[in-house]
């Protein structure tokens, strides 16, 4: 199992969230076959995740930019 260095972590929380149970076996799965924690799986997700320039994820549709002004690149 790959550990993360000791201190690393920084800050860190408990979350309330709830998921589907589908979900999280899946993580776990997922988390188990790389060798290191369903923590360490979901902050390298995040870490990792590619946004838009909306920081939006890229798979999801895009905000309403109809009352936006368009911004002439210089």
């Amino acid at each position: 199992m790959v550990r993360r260095g000791r201190n690393t972590v920084g800050e860190t929380v408990v979350t309330g969230w709830r998921i589907k149970l589908a979900n999280k076996k899946r993580v776990a799965a997922i988390a188990k076959a790389s060798g290191i924690s369903e923590s360490y799986l979901v902050d390298l997700m995040v870490e990792n995740l590619p946004l838009t320039d909306q920081g939006i994820p890229t798979w999801l549709p895009e905000k309403d930019r109809s009352e936006e002004l368009p911004i002439e690149p210089q």
